[in-house]
């Protein structure tokens, strides 16, 4: 048997992290996807490859500033900044 996966071991701990990290990830790209399609309307298949590729804070970013995008173009600046 492992022992390193049990749980308060430091190898459990840090998949527990991972995994948590990753739901918070595909929460965030999967919310701010909704936002925009209802904001602007259907996304192409490589802005929706983006957005899902985007980290957490990259997320949060978009998400405080969604809103504020008058039109596509925006969304697109903003994803270009990001390369």
């Amino acid at each position: 048997t492992d022992y390193e996966d049990y749980p308060g071991t430091k190898r459990f701990k840090e998949a527990r992290h991972e995994g948590r990290q990753e739901v918070h990830q595909e929460e965030g790209s999967n919310l701010v996807l909704r936002l925009s399609k209802r904001r602007f309307g259907e996304l192409s298949n490589s802005q929706v490859g983006r957005i899902k590729n985007l980290s957490v804070p990259q997320l949060e970013d978009l998400r405080e500033v969604l809103l504020d995008f008058m039109a596509m173009a925006d969304l697109e600046q903003f994803l270009s900044g990001l390369d």
